[in-house]
């Protein structure tokens, strides 16, 4: 464990336990070339189903950069992509929305279609073509590969018509590499309705944008969930010290997909509409004690005629499952409010830029001002286009 370095003055240095300074003229090294090891199918020689899948994260990513044919254009896409995702409440695997790499997939299937495009039309087309989309038609970058490359195990591949399981999925995104899975399993149909619904907005923006009634930082404001409905469910989850937040907050996040699906009832007209984001606050309590304190709202749409529901067969379910976890402590409190629109709080209109997670937990978030850049920037390349065609939407005929 001894790291050895020649200076310019012929010193050398050890690497030892305690910081020592060094006198003399410091040395002259330029860092070799970078260069990422690109793994490949003959990699997965050997290995056993744990080590093939273990693999597939980074074998993902890198066939991603691969298949784009204009890298710029594909990231400018994604962070556009991936911001307002965030902004509108869409983003959270662990809640049953979509996650990086279903974003990244789904940006490049358009990028990938759309080679000599620029960002501007690659985001102007992912919203046209998934508002378009017919769930559950599968998205796949590449052909799934059915039967194992030479020498590798067999692994079970995504395929709906010889695994039932596969069947039911609602929103398939298939990863490119081998063995094909569906990265958006999880997805269910409150999620797949609210997404349908922001791409159905989203592109209704844009093509405000291309007449000039909308700016693209109309894309960006994220607060309308909060006037499209008249009930809504409230979801606190607090605790008295950092520590205990979060711990006891990864344990709610992780079960609030119970409730979202047990509240949605076909049969009783209910239809549940969940919004990926947590308001993080400081509140104080009765006692003049500071809790933290994360809120988490679900509106609710009830079919015509429907006069009384009894949702409190799926509020206790929830309550009951997250209640008997075995590590909760003094001060951990989980409470569920019926909200109408008159009455939510002001902290979510407040919000219009949006800390999307504090240091609590993980943190998907980007700088405020990143919404604002992405609009100027934007605004600036569809200026440029108008100069030569005189509308964007020319290019998605």
């Amino acid at each position: 464990d001894l790291v050895f370095a020649r200076l310019s003055d012929g010193t050398r240095l050890r690497k030892a336990p305690v910081s020592a300074s060094l006198e003399g003229e410091a040395p002259h090294l330029s860092p070799p070339p970078r260069e990422e090891f690109q793994l490949e199918d003959k990699d997965l020689l050997g290995l056993d189903e744990a080590g093939v899948r273990s693999l597939n994260g980074v074998r993902v990513a890198q066939m991603l950069l691969r298949l784009g044919p204009n890298l710029d254009t594909y990231r400018l896409t994604l962070r556009v992509v991936k911001e307002w995702a965030l902004v509108h409440g869409l983003y959270s695997n662990v809640l049953g929305f979509l996650g990086g790499v279903n974003w990244a997939i789904l940006v490049a299937w358009v990028c990938m279609r759309n080679e000599s495009a620029s960002a501007v039309t690659c985001v102007w087309k992912f919203m046209r073509t998934f508002n378009r989309w017919r769930w559950p038609q599968p998205v796949m970058l590449v052909p799934i590969i059915q039967h194992p490359p030479q020498g590798i195990m067999s692994l079970p591949v995504w395929n709906p018509k010889t695994n039932p399981r596969d069947g039911v999925h609602i929103m398939p995104i298939i990863t490119p590499a081998f063995p094909s899975m569906n990265s958006s399993y999880n997805v269910g149909q409150p999620q797949l309705r609210r997404i349908q619904q922001e791409f159905h907005r989203g592109e209704q923006i844009l093509s405000g944008i291309a007449v000039g009634r909308n700016s693209w930082r109309d894309l960006f404001l994220g607060n309308d969930f909060f006037r499209h409905h008249v009930h809504y469910l409230q979801v606190n989850i607090l605790a008295r010290t950092a520590e205990d937040f979060r711990a006891w907050f990864g344990l709610c996040e992780s079960r609030l997909r119970i409730l979202i699906v047990c509240l949605e009832s076909p049969e009783y007209g209910v239809q549940p509409f969940p919004f990926a984001k947590f308001f993080h606050r400081r509140i104080q309590d009765n006692n003049g004690s500071h809790k933290h304190s994360a809120s988490f709202f679900i509106a609710l749409r009830f079919a015509y005629g429907v006069e009384n529901v009894d949702l409190q067969s799926c509020t206790e379910e929830f309550l009951h499952k997250v209640n008997a976890w075995d590590e909760r402590k003094w001060g951990m409190d989980l409470t569920i409010e019926h909200r109408t629109r008159q009455h939510l709080p002001k902290f979510v209109f407040e919000d219009k830029i949006p800390q999307y997670r504090t240091d609590f937990s993980r943190n998907h978030g980007r700088p405020q001002g990143a919404i604002r850049e992405f609009g100027n920037a934007l605004d600036s390349a569809l200026s440029a286009e108008r100069a030569v065609k005189p509308r964007v939407d020319n290019e998605s005929q």
